[in-house]
């Protein structure tokens, strides 16, 4: 039975990470698997705020790739 109140713990559900990509094609016919990734990383609290500006701006960069940019 579960118990209510502050001394009860919450489990997270386990984050399902994307498997690795292959390559450029693979990470970006995909990249909507690790956009979500991509973009709780740039919230973590422990990255400076000049890191998480950085995935915010790798985030927007891999946005505006189309597929004329990889061939």
């Amino acid at each position: 039975m579960a118990t209510s109140g502050p001394k009860a713990k919450e489990k997270k559900p386990a984050r399902k990470l994307p498997r690795a990509p292959r390559d450029v094609l693979d990470f970006h016919l995909r990249w909507s698997e690790f956009r979500t990734l991509a973009c709780s990383v740039a919230e973590r609290s422990d990255l400076s705020e000049q890191e998480r500006a950085v995935v915010r701006w790798l985030t927007e960069l891999a946005d505006r790739v189309g597929p004329r940019d990889l061939s």
